[in-house]
């Protein structure tokens, strides 16, 4: 409704001044339509109205929805806390199952321990065996080869002892040498012992005589054999034997023959 038409029924009782009025503000409103499309006093109370009231229909809905929001998540969590529920006891359940693999496993472990244990102690055993019985073969064997040993020692000394009772029985009786017949020599062939076969001293005392008569180098050599000999040679050498020539006047001779030779 404009206002030309709201003064004038607001001043129709007097109808001249009503429509002059009315001309007037329709006049107005044609010039200047934007001041007249303000909403009045009127029309923003029922817009106040109407926003207050649709504010009031969506505090309702709104709480109507925060209430069922609530339920739902009332609903959830109670759902929520029995799913945690029945993990948990699904979780303590696997933890039951898991202690009792775990000490299964234990029992098979320590099974396979004393099984192991038990072979091992069977295995010393019978490395126990069979070295004893190593041993006594070893010690038979050793007995065996001392009995053999013994008896081939015993065969070597009485062949030993044979060759040497031959040996003296033809120096005796003078096969192949003339001190054969000499009795003194005889006699002292015949009473030889065993002992009197043994080189005496011993080495370390003899080379320790010898290198100081001889002093001879850490590898000495020598001629094998005889050097021929003349009948002047012999004869010199013959003296010095007897003691009627120097050590010194021998060596001097053979020196001196060495080198005319």
């Amino acid at each position: 409704m404009g206002y030309a038409v709201k003064i004038y029924q607001a001043f129709k009782e007097d109808e001249e001044k009503a429509r002059i009025l009315a001309e007037a503000f329709e006049e107005l409103e044609k010039r200047y339509p934007q001041f007249f499309d303000l909403p009045t006093k009127e029309e923003l109370s029922v817009v106040k109205l109407e926003l207050q009231k649709e504010i009031e229909e969506l505090r309702k809905e709104i709480k109507q929805l925060e209430g069922e929001w609530r339920k739902e998540i009332v609903k959830s969590k109670g759902e929520l806390e029995i799913k945690i529920e029945q993990i948990r006891k699904e979780i303590e359940q696997l933890r039951g199952e898991l202690s009792e693999r775990i000490e299964q496993t234990r029992k098979e472990i320590e099974q396979v321990r004393g099984e192991f244990r038990k072979e091992i102690e069977q295995t010393r055993k019978e490395i126990e065996q069979i070295k004893g019985e190593l041993q006594k073969e070893i010690e038979q064997v050793k007995g065996s080869l001392k009995k053999e040993i013994e008896q081939v020692k015993g065969e070597l000394k009485k062949e030993i002892e044979d060759f040497r009772k031959e040996e003296a029985r033809k120096w005796v009786s003078g096969i192949g040498s003339s001190f054969g017949e000499i009795p003194s020599v005889r006699e002292r062939i015949k009473n030889l012992r065993e002992e009197d076969f043994i080189r005496k001293p011993e080495y370390k005392e003899r080379i320790k005589k010898q290198q100081e008569v001889l002093n001879l180098p850490l590898f000495p050599t020598t001629t094998i054999g005889s050097f021929p000999q003349t009948e002047e040679v012999r004869r010199v050498r013959l003296l010095y034997r007897k003691g009627r020539l120097s050590e010194e006047d021998d060596k001097t001779f053979i020196r001196g023959n060495i080198i005319s030779t």
